[in-house]
């Protein structure tokens, strides 16, 4: 065989002719941009507070009062149910407890008077019976007035003031707390007086001692207190102060024991008070504060005895 030739080597296929990108109109979108490697967003600042919130901070107040309206926030803070960590439950819960209170002193109903114009209605309405306003003036029970030492009730008064009541239909405490307000404001012009007596009594007793000299001041005193019993009998305090009112202090005084003097000089032969067994107890009187305190609960009983020590010393002399 004769050698063959070689076959002969494939022909190179052709090179791809680039492709052309088409050119873009005017209308369409430009090419997007190659796409980037996703970074992770940055953490978001902290908000600022709302306006609500800091003043609730800056009051003690939780956040969620800001839901509130002002009249219920200052209720509740009145109350004590707007604490910093209080929650929204608690103030409903103590909310609710303090209603039901309320509903339970009120009888589980509101009193609603009717209207004041319809005057039968309001005669009439159910709930003066439930705030315990009696038919009469006796009917109210109240306690006894607090008084000043010394100071009596006037039981006229508070007899029209009962009166008065049952017309205007106040309820029992209502009353008293009004008689008590009145009681008070009595007693503190009965203590003023009573102050400017004493004081006005003290200087005027100064200066009649000062006068007479002590010993024959509490003489005359004595002089001055028989003769008051023989005018005036048990009044005779209130005899020998309204002619000394009426005269004029000290000058009265001057005078009213003149007289009294005189007719107890006329009265004892030996012109004066004589010994007699009962000098040891009106020394003791004459030393106990009672026996010139017009305020102490003695000074009756004090005075009237001297007065019966008196008598039997001036029987006892003829």
């Amino acid at each position: 065989f004769m050698n063959a030739p070689a076959p002969a080597a494939p022909a190179a296929a052709p090179a791809p002719t680039p492709a052309v990108p088409p050119t873009p109109s005017p209308a369409s979108d430009p090419p997007a941009a190659a796409a980037t490697p996703a970074t992770p967003p940055a953490a978001p600042a902290a908000a600022p507070g709302k306006p609500a919130d800091l003043v609730n901070a800056v009051a003690g107040r939780p956040d969620w009062a800001s839901t509130l309206d002002p009249d219920t926030v200052a209720a509740f803070e009145a109350k004590g149910w707007l604490k910093r960590d209080t929650t929204p439950e608690a103030a409903l819960a103590a909310a609710g407890k303090s209603y039901r209170e309320l509903e339970a002193r009120l009888g589980k109903g509101v009193l609603a008077p009717p209207d004041p114009a319809d005057a039968e209605a309001l005669a009439n309405w159910d709930g003066w019976k439930k705030l315990g306003v009696p038919d009469s003036a006796e009917g109210y029970e109240l306690a006894a007035l607090k008084l000043p030492d010394g100071m009596q009730e006037d039981t006229d008064l508070d007899a029209a003031i009962r009166q008065a009541a049952v017309g205007l239909k106040l309820a029992p405490f209502q009353l008293q707390g009004l008689r008590q307000e009145f009681a008070d404001m009595q007693g503190r012009r009965y203590e003023q007086n009573v102050a400017q007596e004493t004081a006005a009594a003290t200087a005027m007793a100064d200066t009649l001692k000062a006068e007479l000299g002590p010993a024959r001041y509490h003489t005359s005193m004595e002089n001055l207190m028989q003769l008051g019993r023989e005018v005036a009998g048990e009044n005779w305090p209130e005899a020998i102060n309204g002619v000394a009112s009426a005269l004029g202090s000290v000058d009265a005084m001057r005078l009213m024991i003149k007289m009294a003097n005189t007719l107890a000089v006329d009265r004892l032969p030996s012109g004066g008070l004589l010994p007699s067994a009962g000098a040891d107890r009106m020394n003791e009187i004459r030393r106990h504060p009672g026996y010139r305190d017009g305020a102490h609960p003695e000074n009756k009983a004090l005075n009237d005895e001297m007065l019966q020590l008196l008598s039997a010393q001036r029987a006892a002399a003829g």
